[in-house]
């Protein structure tokens, strides 16, 4: 695996582990329900699983571990990402209201605002991370992430600007 990949999931995996520990901690001092702990940690890390789906879409039921943690599945073309969608946040909350579950509602979705948060400053941009932007774009990936749309540039140049 490429260094400046390796060193990109590094920092990802651990802003993603300090911030949703920070808000499980925050949970746990504040209710005590080891519950509400492990639906933050859903949102927070678990929210990631949608990789999985458009892993298999672009390489079928064959899984390769550096394959998916190089998240060559871009190569596809395509980014779904169902979970990581800012939209999912109020209608989690709303469905907490209806079904009377507002702490565990509150928890899943501090879990998943605080991964949104990171990835969006990761990707300088929080439109990725609307589903309605990604479906608005076909889902195409060259339209979606700034990283996609630069190297589309950039190889017409004859240069990959290190997003490979």
């Amino acid at each position: 695996m490429e260094i400046k990949k390796l060193k990109n999931l590094f920092y990802d995996l651990t802003a993603h582990l300090a911030v949703t520990g920070v808000m499980s901690a925050l949970l746990f001092f504040y209710t005590a329900d080891t519950r509400l702990i492990l639906l933050c940690v859903l949102g927070g890390i678990l929210i990631d699983i949608d990789h999985l789906f458009d892993y298999f879409l672009c390489f079928g039921i064959r899984f390769n571990l550096k394959k998916f943690l190089c998240g060559e599945f871009v190569k596809s073309g395509r980014v779904y990402l169902f979970f990581h969608s800012w939209e999912l946040l109020p209608l989690i909350l709303i469905c907490g209201l209806y079904f009377n579950l507002n702490w565990e509602a509150a928890a899943l979705s501090l879990g998943m605002l605080g991964h949104l948060i990171i990835d969006s400053s990761f990707q300088k941009t929080i439109k990725p991370y609307f589903l309605s932007y990604r479906a608005w774009h076909r889902f195409k990936a060259d339209e979606i992430l700034p990283c996609m749309k630069n190297k589309k540039r950039l190889l017409k140049n004859g240069d990959d600007g290190g997003c490979r």
